[in-house]
Parts: C-alpha cells; structure tokens; sequence
C-alpha cells in the first residue's frame, strides 16, 4: 500500500481538485493523510466531507509549519512506501498505478518527474504522445552531488520513499528552514543512511503555477530564510565531511545567491563578506550554472551590480 500525506494550511482554494486526483486513481491500495495546519479557511471541512471513504483520515492541529505536518503524517502512515502531494498540486489519475511497477525492495527512493499546470482541464485533458521511459539508476556515492547539483531530489514531492527509511529518520526533517528544507532533508538523509535510487522521466506530478503561491512572494522575511539556509548548508558540509562535491555545493549556494541577485533591496545583497563568499564559489560552479546564470552572476558579481539590475530589469 502507498501512503499519500498532504499537509494544508487555508489551500481551500484548490483543496478539492487535490484529494480527488488521489480519490480517483487507477490503483485503489493507498491511503491519504491529510494534516490540516490550523487553517482558518474551509480547508479542513472540506477534507472533512471526504471522510465517508476509509481509505482517506483526517489529522487537525494547531499551525505548527509544514515540517510539522508532513512529520505527523509519517508518523501515522501505514502504507509500505510513503509519498507527499502538495494541497494545491495534483496526480495525474494512473500515476500510483505508473508508480506501483517501479516499487522494489532493492530501492529506497523511487523518484519522477512533474510537470507545470495552472488549469486542471487542460492537464488531465492533455492527450500525452507515447514515448519511451527512461530509468536512471543511482548509487549512493552518487546521491550527495547530485541533490546539490539540483539533478535530483530537490523536493520531497516528485518521490515515494520506503515508509521504514523515513520513520527511522523523521528527525531530519526538524531542520527549521523555510527554504530549501526539503533539499536539506534529502541531502542529509543521503548522508545519514546511505542511499539507492531509481529514477523515471515520466511526469506524473503536477505542479500548479500558482500565483498565490507563499513562494512567489517577495518578502523580507524570504531574504532571511534565504540567508539561514545559506549558512545552515556552509556548517553542514563542513560537519558532514561530504567529499567530491565542491562545484555542486558551489552551484547550491548560487542557486541561493541568485535570488539575493534579482532582489537588490535586501540587507544582505550588500554584505561584503557575502558577496566575496559567492564570487569564490562562481568559478567552482562555473560547469553547472545555467546559462543566464553565468551571465548575470558575471557581471553582478565581478563586474557591476547596477549593470546587472539594467539587465534584469530590461528583459523583465
């Protein structure tokens, strides 16, 4: 059985279309958690309504954050694997089908790939060309440079996880970062129990572009919970004695820089020792970076910070 945990905290918005992409797959062994964080909207009567199917519970509690929640929902799980669904992202209807064939003892992680929606019509309409899967299959040694080099596990959505691998170490995702826990978790989860993967290309999350979206949202409060994890990754990779892995630990902190880049308001786009951080780590990363990222880094970085922001600002 698999166990699907969504965590809620006022997603009345697009709560339904959610649990009815679990309610309505082509598999039927699964169970869904739903860990309502103290919403103050019609979130948790309408998870309520749903109750009548057995297969579906209903956790409410008072807003503890979403590591809390998805926390709680492992704990409850009974299922043998364990995957997590955002409230206002959905499955397509095969997927725990799709996934199902893929669900091997020999693997710890079974991880897929996403795709973006903002109408629900238009991707569960979508008549999909067929293509051929392709598998990737990694070892452990692997997992570390590929999780900061944001090949993999980037999220922990887009996953299904061996329910033992993540009970057995729920603590690490007591990590209380805003941003980038769910890489943070991955990563020293890799780290902290040695792990293998295989990897599918299909795309069977979808991801909603969704405005409202605490992530679309500039705010100073973003700019220190960027900062944290900037500092919370140094001290880890330097604790964690990870080797081989200095360009992808580069290509993670820039990563994280590049959205003090695009933000040039904030305290810490001005901080020196910051900067002089990040422009060590730019020709570590140089391989890695996306194209405009090394464009823009370049010049914001070692050439100028206002000619940088004409830049961003004129092609914005």
């Amino acid at each position: 059985m698999i166990s699907i945990i969504i965590p809620v905290f006022n997603g009345e918005r697009y709560l339904k279309e959610c649990i009815d992409s679990v309610k309505y797959q082509t598999l039927s062994n699964w169970e869904l958690i739903i860990i309502d964080d103290g919403s103050s909207d019609a979130s948790a009567a309408i998870a309520d309504s749903y109750l009548d199917d057995p297969r579906i519970k209903l956790v409410t509690q008072k807003n503890s954050g979403v590591a809390y929640s998805r926390m709680r929902g492992v704990e409850m799980a009974s299922g043998k694997w364990i995957t997590f669904l955002d409230s206002d992202d959905i499955l397509l209807p095969d997927t725990l089908e799709k996934l199902d064939r893929h669900l091997d003892s020999a693997y710890d992680i079974i991880s897929f790939g996403f795709q973006t929606f903002s109408d629900i019509t238009s991707v569960l309409n979508a008549i999909c060309p067929t293509v051929k899967e392709t598998v990737t299959h990694f070892s452990s040694k692997q997992i570390p440079g590929q999780i900061l080099a944001g090949k993999i596990l980037s999220t922990v959505w887009g996953n299904i996880y061996r329910r033992d691998l993540i009970q057995n170490n729920i603590k690490l995702m007591r990590n209380g970062l805003k941003i980038g826990e769910d890489t943070m978790f991955n990563l020293e989860l890799s780290v902290a129990h040695p792990l293998t993967l295989k990897k599918t290309d299909l795309r069977l999350y979808c991801y909603r572009d969704n405005p409202h979206s605490v992530m679309r949202n500039v705010r100073p409060e973003r700019f220190d919970a960027i900062a944290q994890t900037l500092t919370y990754l140094d001290n880890y990779l330097r604790q964690s004695g990870i080797k081989g892995c200095q360009s992808q630990a580069a290509f993670r902190s820039l990563l994280l820089w590049s959205t003090f880049m695009f933000n040039p308001d904030n305290k810490y786009y001005k901080d020196a020792a910051l900067r002089k951080q990040m422009r060590r780590s730019y020709f570590k990363a140089f391989p890695l970076l996306y194209p405009y990222l090394k464009v823009y880094l370049f010049i914001d970085l070692f050439v100028s910070k206002k000619m940088s922001q004409r830049l961003i600002k004129r092609e914005g």
